[in-house]
């Protein structure tokens, strides 16, 4: 019994997750993606920094109060990233792919050629795997 219990306590903590899912539809087939959300001032200044390892299929997703063109570098980023720029109308209007590590003490600014209201981070590779292209429709 007490066994079970302890079964059961540890799957169910393991199921517990702060990841959020994310679908983005393309011509190559839907693609789920597990998602942390950056939508406060602190979780969108640390987005990705520090971090060594990102999962296949899961990153960060951006979230600003209104549409803009921000500015996004690889400060501190210790991994190569995909950056996404996702419109208010959740589609997408520009990528860049494999933005590299940087430290200081001048950084490469990243902003889409359009206004967002999100900003998705994935691995490298990720969206040419996928195939993903400018239009392509966000679900979440």
């Amino acid at each position: 019994m007490r066994r079970a219990l302890l079964f059961f306590v540890v799957i169910t903590l393991a199921s517990c997750s702060s990841l959020q899912p994310l679908t983005i539809h393309s011509a190559s087939g839907d693609h789920v993606v597990g998602v942390d959300i950056a939508d406060s001032i602190e979780e969108r200044a640390r987005g990705l920094m520090n971090v060594s390892y990102l999962p296949e299929d899961q990153g960060m997703l951006f979230i600003f109060e209104e549409e803009g063109i921000p500015r996004f570098w690889m400060k501190d980023t210790l991994i190569s990233l995909d950056l996404i720029f996702i419109s208010k109308k959740k589609e997408i209007v520009s990528i860049i792919e494999g933005a590299q590590p940087e430290q200081g003490p001048e950084y490469t600014i990243h902003s889409p050629e359009k206004p967002v209201l999100y900003v998705l981070e994935l691995n490298a590779g990720w969206a040419a795997e996928q195939k993903l292209k400018k239009g392509d429709k966000i679900i979440f």
